[in-house]
Formats: C-alpha cells, structure tokens, sequence
C-alpha cells in the first residue's frame, strides 16, 4: 500500500472521483487500522491503473463497476451493490471487493458518512506533510509547495503558466546610436495581442528591466490601449551603447503596480508635455512629466484637439487661439534645448506665424522661442526676441523633429536628427519673465501671438546643449517609420 506522497496530477485525479459513501465510509475505517494512508491510493481504489501509470483526470470513476479478474464488466455488478466491509453479523465481504480488511474488525452502519474528497490522513487528524513545515496536508498543490496565488488572478500559482508574470526580451539596435549615451529615455512602441490579453486592463502592472531580467528599470508609460495591446511608454536606459544591440526586458501580469518612477526617466529634463491629457476634462492641466510646470489649455480646446502622435497622443492647435499656458522658471543666457515633434499646416489669413513654444517677455533679447513657420521669411525660426536666426520651410503635412540647442552663446538647429544651421552666435541674450507658451507666444501683439496651425507631440526643454548624438538617435528611435526596436521576444515565464 503506498502511504507516500501525491504529486499534484494525482490530487487533481483524486478530485474528479465522486466516492459512494458505503465505500467512502469503508475506505476511511481502513485508513485508521493502517496508519492514516491515503483513501486515493491505487490498491485501496482497486483499479488496475494509477496516476503514475498515466491515467488522465477523466479515467475511471468511483461508482463504475468493478470487474473480476477473467470477468466482463457487463455482466458483473458493481461492487457497490454489496458491502465492502460488513458488521460482526454479517456474511463477510464480497469475494472480489478488491479491498484487503482485516479481521474482526466491523463498522457502525449508523456512524456518518466519510468525506467525499480529500485525504483520510487530514480526517484522521494526522499530519500528512511531515516533511513540510508549513502544510498539514496537500491541498491543491501538494506537500512542499503552498497553496498560494502570487499574481492575484485566482490560479493557484502551481496551476499558472506564469504565476511571476511574463517577460519579453526587446532589442534594440546599437548600430543606429552614433556614440555611447548615458540615462537616455528610449521609446518603446508596441502593439502584441499577448500583452493585450494578459497585462492588467489599465496597464498598472506592466514595467521593465534591465538587461540582466531582474533590476528595476525606471519608466513612464505614456499610454496603454489594452483592446489592441498597444503600449507607448519611456524607458531610461542607463548606457546606450553604440554599436551593439542594447537589451531591456518588458515584463507584465503579476500582480503589481506603480514602479515607474517617471521623474527618474527625465532626472535632466527640465519640461516634458506628452500632450496625451484628456482635454475635456475641465481644468485638469496638460501634464509635465517632470513636474516643474504642467500647463492649462485655452481656447477653448476639447477631446477633438486630441489626435494620434508619435508616442500615445498629440494635441492640433487650430492657429486662432488654441494654446497652453505655463509659468516659466528658466533666466539668463542658461544652455537650453527645445524641441517637438510638428506637423505644420497652412496659415490662417492673417497669421505671421506657427509657433512650437515661447518662454520669456515681450523685450529685446529676453524671450526664447522656436517657430516652426515664419510667414515673413517663410521659414524655420528660433533664437531670441529681436536676435533670432531662419531656415527654410518644413511646411509639409508630415511628422518633422525641431531641435534648437543654445550652448550659452551660440545656436544649432536640427531637423530630423541632422544639423542644418549653425552653431550661430547671439550677442545679449537674457531671458526674463515668467510667462510660457506652448503653440503661441505672449507677445500679445496680433498678429505677432504666433498661434500655432497644425500638431505638436513630445514638447520638451533641457538646460544643455545636447549633442548631435543624442538628437539623432532621439530621431531614430522617435521617427515614426522607426526600426530601432529590432526585436520582441516571445513570452516567457518570470522567475
């Protein structure tokens, strides 16, 4: 008789039987003469397989009859016709019970009925884990492993392909980053019917890795659409190497939430507007991931502002009144960069120009600003009030990237991650005031307000200068027909 213990595809067997309770109650008197031994063990269910001989959870059921060695099953009563083990004054077991007693022993027919499931060992008051210290009895998962549900899903974590979650391998290419680059916040974009179905709803429990799959990464998601699994979401990565693939780990499904730490992404970020807010709610700013200044849209604006970006969402601006209004807190001749994503359209009639962001008063060399179009020089404009610099047009209907980087005394334009004006020097640049603008300026001079005609996506200023390499890998990992991301793993299980 095997009084061990039950791996788990055993237990599951045991669970599917229905016992009669004539034989339930037989079985449980059995297991008291011999110790506490399982009432699922093969010899005491005599049948002529077990669960180590392979038979499934649907194999044969308790009250299916038993059959005599030579005999056929259909001309053969079912043992639970007649008594397995019968009282002092009756007749003595039936000959092919299939169970061994031994003798004088009887049973009180007017005693209650065994359990229907579970082990005679936990009804004997026995200890059928003594090996484990935590479990008196197997449960669902069996002796040396707990009953437990680490993700939350309600599947045991011994029946969960995942019970950690899941992990992606993303790869991205080091050949498209022209030099090393440290705490650089990558773009991850994508869409995966699989993380669709198996992260949280609200994404609340996806988050990232670092290449070795197990130290926390630091990230922001911009958005999460789970009907498509679609992700947009910012990653720092702490070194971008060139030159060889760069490797993070998307994991998600178990059971956690709120890691991201998105002030860590843009620790040297001074602005950063996603523009993904939800515009019709009233009063609710237009976010700032790093929390220095969140803006608040005028005129009028709405959800049908709201229109596909780069990265989750962007905002249209109508180039009558729509803008965002924030306070300034950068002065002096501070090294900056500004920069967007723009789609341009056609001026208004009357309009003089299309502008990305303004910070600063209305004075000679005091106001910092890019303009994606100047209608009097029909061009590209940055720099300061009364002291700035042009390049020709990118009016175009089509996502372009507009970097401006000011060193302290001179200027660089990029457009799409290439160089295409300076480095310019600017003589007296001071900038004072607290007043900022996204798609206009304060300038409060019509037609010189600048309202911007077309979209913008991922505003951002920085007090430095960045480098070349930094834009242009900002470009190739942003661009929409991007291929900077490589790879995506197939899921594997966390551990």
């Amino acid at each position: 008789m095997n009084c061990g213990q039950h791996s788990p595809h055993e237990q599951e067997i045991h669970r599917s039987f229905q016992p009669d309770v004539r034989r339930s109650l037989a079985l449980l008197f059995v297991c008291y003469i011999f110790a506490g031994c399982s009432i699922y063990d093969s010899e005491l269910l005599g049948r002529q397989g077990s669960a180590h001989d392979g038979v499934s959870k649907s194999a044969v059921p308790w009250n299916a009859p038993e059959v005599a060695p030579g005999g056929d099953a259909g001309n053969t009563a079912s043992t639970l016709d007649a008594p397995l083990i019968e009282s002092d004054v009756d007749a003595g077991p039936a000959p092919d019970a299939g169970i061994a007693t031994p003798a004088n022993t009887s049973v009180d027919s007017g005693s209650a009925p065994a359990r229907p499931a579970g082990d005679a060992c936990v009804a004997a008051g026995r200890d059928c884990c003594p090996n484990d210290p935590n479990k008196t009895a197997p449960g669902t998962c069996g002796c040396g492993q707990p009953d437990s549900d680490y993700d939350s899903d309600t599947l045991l974590d011994c029946e969960d392909l995942a019970p950690r979650g899941w992990l992606r391998r993303l790869t991205f290419d080091g050949n498209q980053v022209p030099s090393t680059l440290a705490d650089f916040p990558v773009l991850v974009h994508v869409t995966d019917a699989h993380l669709g179905v198996f992260a949280a709803s609200d994404g609340q429990d996806i988050h990232f890795l670092a290449a070795d799959s197990s130290t926390a990464a630091d990230y922001e998601i911009e958005r999460f659409e789970p009907a498509r699994g679609e992700l947009s979401a910012w990653v720092r990565v702490a070194r971008m190497e060139s030159g060889q693939d760069n490797v993070l780990y998307l994991a998600y499904s178990d059971g956690q939430a709120h890691r991201g730490r998105a002030n860590n992404v843009w620790s040297d970020h001074h602005h950063v507007w996603h523009l993904t807010d939800d515009l019709d709610q009233s009063e609710a700013p237009v976010r700032d991931s790093t929390g220095h200044a969140h803006a608040v849209a005028t005129g009028a604006m709405t959800s049908a502002n709201s229109v596909a970006g780069i990265a989750g969402g962007a905002i249209e601006f109508d180039g009558r009144d729509d803008q965002l209004v924030f306070e300034n807190d950068l002065t002096g001749d501070t090294p900056s960069t500004i920069q967007a994503w723009v789609i341009q359209r056609r001026l208004r009639p009357g309009s003089y120009g299309s502008a990305v962001l303004m910070l600063g008063d209305q004075a000679v060399g005091r106001a910092r600003f890019l303009l994606s179009l100047a209608d009097d020089t029909g061009a590209v404009r940055y720099g300061f009030y009364s002291n700035d610099e042009g390049f020709s047009a990118i009016m175009s209907d089509v996502w372009r990237h507009l970097v401006w980087t000011w060193d302290g005394s001179r200027s660089s334009l990029f457009i799409d991650g290439t160089l295409v004006e300076g480095p310019i020097s600017h003589a007296g640049a001071d900038t004072r005031g607290r007043a900022g603008r996204i798609g206009s300026t304060a300038f409060n001079s019509p037609p010189y307000d600048f309202f911007h005609s077309g979209v913008l996506d991922e505003v951002r200023v920085s007090t430095v200068a960045r480098s070349r390499e930094w834009i242009a890998t900002e470009f190739a990992n942003q661009r929409p027909d991007s291929t900077f991301l490589k790879t995506i793993g197939e899921p594997e299980p966390a551990r």
